[in-house]
């Protein structure tokens, strides 16, 4: 069976340096956050769009544990395996529920219905504020996604 290329070979195809694998992680993960921040600007009645990737996130989670596919040969029904991803992937996906909670007020596009209607604007850019808690949860989610890409790559080296 001939084997399909990982989406992941396109950035990490080469043998590279620690510190340029922990950056294009640490890009990447925030590009995903950018991701959900940017799409809490739209709202369809009370719900955020920004809530969206997370449930894409929890639902490819539960698949990889589920049937056991993570790479690497570690186990997810092992003791290692479930504190591979206490270091990694609970430190991403908290970093993203707090990028998706501290964003939830940005909302600029609203839209009463989910089919039919068009998004509005309902502010301009300029009057978009965050608060000093929100800015302080976006730090924490830097710093979250900052020691899981190197927790990622110390144990891939």
């Amino acid at each position: 069976m001939k084997e399909f290329p990982s989406p992941s070979l396109m950035v990490f195809e080469e043998k590279e340096s620690f510190l340029s694998s922990f950056i294009k992680t640490l890009v990447y993960n925030l590009f995903v956050m950018g991701m959900i921040v940017g799409i809490n600007h739209f709202r369809v009645r009370s719900l955020t769009l920004g809530y969206f990737p997370l449930y894409a996130n929890t639902v490819m989670i539960a698949l990889f544990a589920g049937t056991n596919s993570f790479s690497g040969g570690v186990s997810a029904y092992t003791l290692e395996g479930w504190l591979l991803f206490l270091q990694i992937g609970f430190l991403e996906f908290s970093a993203y529920i707090f990028a998706c909670v501290a964003t939830v007020n940005l909302a600029m596009f609203h839209a009463g219905r989910w089919r039919g209607e068009k998004f509005k604007k309902t502010r301009d850019f300029k009057q978009i504020k965050l608060s000093k808690h929100e800015l302080l949860l976006l730090l924490v989610t830097f710093g979250l996604l900052t020691v899981a890409a190197l927790n990622e790559w110390r144990h891939i080296s």
